[in-house]
């Protein structure tokens, strides 16, 4: 993995920092619940031993994480979301990282009062607004875009 390693690394240095600890350095420095937790979050279940694991992960996966944790309930977030095996053949993502993301663009969608689709006044585009048919406009061209792509 050419980030492990090699992230900020200076052409003098020896070495640069690993995207993945960063990653799992993150979620401990801000407390965040164990991967369990998350699943539950999610509406899946919450798995209490490592075979529970092995539905949603390969069973190579889930001996590294025995061998490298000893409990489910200490698997950092960021390991267990990225284990899950992918929701669809062609995807990353895992259903609980795919719940975890969707939520995180929800609450920045719904928590900004400024989002441009928002209906509250006074900062709401209106019909007798200016803004409002381009946004209309703007709406139509992304889904035509969106269409477009994933149809060819």
């Amino acid at each position: 993995m050419q980030l492990q390693g090699n992230l900020f690394k200076s052409k003098t240095g020896p070495c640069g920092l690993d995207l993945v600890s960063l990653n799992i350095q993150r979620g401990r420095d801000h407390g965040l619940p164990a991967y369990p937790e998350w699943r539950e979050y999610c509406g899946g279940y919450k798995p209490k031993t490592f075979e529970e694991l092995e539905p949603i992960m390969d069973s190579e996966t889930v001996e590294r994480l025995r061998s490298m944790y000893d409990s489910v309930d200490d698997i950092d977030p960021y390991t267990g979301l990225v284990s899950e095996t992918p929701v669809t053949s062609s995807g990353i993502l895992g259903p609980t990282a795919t719940c975890v993301i969707a939520e995180q663009f929800l609450r920045l969608k719904k928590g900004d009062r400024f989002w441009y689709e928002t209906p509250q006044a006074p900062q709401a585009f209106t019909p007798g607004n200016q803004y409002h048919c381009l946004l209309a406009k703007v709406g139509i061209i992304n889904l035509f875009s969106i269409a477009s792509r994933t149809t060819r």
